[in-house]
């Protein structure tokens, strides 16, 4: 899966957490962060230096892939970062 954007990315990392039913309070707690800091990487906030990263990739011509856990898809991610609504991630 093409990766263009931080905005693109934060679509791809809550669709994974929320398919692998990854509560982000869980996910905060592994990481040792903030649930805020995870909540706005979901929404695609970029900092200056995720902003300079992607324009020095496209400058660049270089593509940022993902490869997905198996239960997950590229059409699963594309529907959820489609349909806008906010999910749970627990069951």
């Amino acid at each position: 899966m093409k990766v263009t954007s931080p905005q693109e990315l934060g679509n791809v990392l809550r669709a994974v957490r929320v398919g692998l039913n990854v509560p982000l309070a869980d996910l905060a707690e592994t990481l040792n962060t903030s649930q805020t800091l995870l909540r706005r990487q979901e929404q695609g906030e970029a900092t200056v230096a995720v902003e300079k990263l992607f324009s020095a990739m496209r400058e660049l011509g270089i593509e940022l892939h993902l490869s997905l856990p198996p239960p997950l898809d590229e059409r699963a991610i594309a529907a959820s970062a489609q349909d806008g609504k906010r999910r749970r991630a627990r069951p």
